[in-house]
C-alpha cells in the first residue's frame, strides 16, 4: 500500500463513523459490547491518523470532527469495559487517554492555521492542557519496575506515553502562541514545521526522564504507543 491508496480511506472512515453514531451515540439505553469498544477506539485512532497526517502534508485527508470526539470520550469514560481496573486495560487500542488525541490534532491545528483559531479558543486549549501539565508535573516520576503483574506494568507503560503524549501536545500549543505574537517572523518555508527548542525546556527534560527510564526495558521498546 502506499499514498496512491490514500483517498479510498476518508469514505470508509466517514461511513464507519456514521455507523457508530447510529449504533452508539443515537441508540437508547445501548449497552456498550466489547466489540463496540474496540471498534470506536479504532475508527478514533484511524480518524487521528488521517486529520494530522504528516508535517509535509498541506491538508489532512479528513476533517476533524470535534462533536464526535467530545461523544466518544465522553461515551467510553462512561462504558468502561472492565470498571475499578487499570487505565490501560481500558483502552486496548489507543493506548493512552482519548482527550490527548484530540489535543494532539488540536494543538497541531493550531499551530499551522493559527489565524482559523480565536484567542479565545487558544485559551481554553491552554486551559485544558495545563489541566494535563499539572497532573505530570504533581505525580510522582514514571519509575521501571520489577513487578511480575502484567496489568500493573501495563498501566506504567501506559502513563509514560501519555506523559510524552501530554508534554509533546504542551510544547506544539506553546509554539502556536508565539506564532501569534505580533513581532514573530517565520521562515514562509519553515513555518509549518515546529521549531527546534533548547534542550532546557522543562517539557523536554521530562521527556528525556521518561526515556531514560525506559533506556533498557524491552517490554516498552516493543509497544508501539512507545514508539
Amino acid at each position: 500500500m502506499g499514498k496512491g491508496t490514500y483517498p479510498d480511506i476518508p469514505p470508509h472512515l466517514y461511513a464507519a463513523m456514521r455507523v457508530l453514531r447510529l449504533r452508539l451515540f443515537e441508540a437508547p439505553n445501548h449497552t456498550l459490547q466489547p466489540f463496540d469498544h474496540l471498534a470506536l477506539e479504532s475508527v478514533l485512532y484511524q480518524s487521528f491518523l488521517t486529520t494530522t497526517v504528516l508535517w509535509s502534508d498541506q491538508h489532512p485527508q479528513t476533517e476533524f470532527d470535534s462533536l464526535f470526539w467530545r461523544k466518544a470520550e465522553h461515551f467510553l469514560k462512561q462504558n468502561a469495559m472492565f470498571p475499578e481496573q487499570p487505565d490501560s486495560l481500558n483502552s486496548p487500542v489507543l493506548g493512552v487517554p482519548l482527550a490527548l488525541f484530540r489535543l494532539a490534532i488540536q494543538a497541531k491545528q493550531a499551530y499551522q492555521l493559527p489565524e482559523s483559531h480565536s484567542r479565545a479558543e487558544l485559551a481554553h486549549l491552554r486551559a485544558e492542557i495545563e489541566d494535563w501539565e499539572a497532573l505530570v508535573l504533581g505525580n510522582a516520576p514514571v519509575r521501571v519496575s520489577n513487578d511480575s503483574n502484567t496489568f500493573r506494568r501495563q498501566q506504567l507503560y501506559y502513563d509514560g506515553a501519555s506523559h510524552l503524549y501530554m508534554l509533546i501536545i504542551s510544547l506544539l500549543l506553546e509554539q502556536a502562541n508565539m506564532r501569534l505574537a505580533p513581532a514573530e517572523q517565520l521562515d514562509s518555508q519553515n513555518a509549518r514545521l515546529p521549531q527546534a527548542l533548547p534542550k532546557s525546556t522543562w517539557q523536554i527534560q521530562k521527556a528525556l526522564q521518561i526515556l531514560r527510564t525506559f533506556k533498557f526495558d524491552d517490554d516498552w521498546s516493543s509497544c508501539y504507543v512507545s514508539r
